[in-house]
């Protein structure tokens, strides 16, 4: 392989491992099955995954006000059982942050017995620190 070949495909490595990573609203830009949610005082989220087998929450998530969740869907390494053969990896970060790894995991169903359902919380919603009297939201 010449040299100019190796690094293009050095390049489109990089690129893709980079992609791996990156959490955006509206998703990767690819059918990764990775989702991203933000919330805000206007659009607080409450992010579940309903087993539609069987119309039960399987996992639910109330996203903070700014903060953002990122979560994808993946094959489990080891599955409970045949009813929950994949996984859900998720992770909360602050609002707008592009790159970062998913630290927590749970057993779903497989693809087709599955849906994510979004609802919007009562608005508006104040930021967690401003609930709290916190000095930077201006109750002292």
């Amino acid at each position: 392989m010449d040299g100019r070949r190796l690094i293009a495909v050095m390049l489109v490595t990089l690129g893709l491992a980079g992609l791996a990573g990156c959490w955006k609203p509206g998703g990767r830009g690819i059918s990764s099955d990775a989702y991203t949610y933000i919330s805000t005082s206007f659009e607080p989220k409450t992010v579940s995954v309903i087993d539609t087998r069987t119309g039960q929450t399987i996992w639910s998530y109330d996203v903070p006000v700014g903060r953002q969740l990122n979560f994808q869907f993946a094959k489990s390494d080891n599955p409970q059982s045949a009813a929950y053969p994949d996984k859900i990896k998720w992770s909360e970060v602050d609002a707008g942050r592009l790159f970062g790894t998913l630290s927590n995991e749970q057993a779903v169903p497989g693809r087709d017995g599955r849906r994510i359902d979004l609802k919007i919380r009562p608005v508006p919603e104040n930021p967690v620190e401003l609930e709290k009297g916190s000095p930077t939201g201006g109750y002292g």
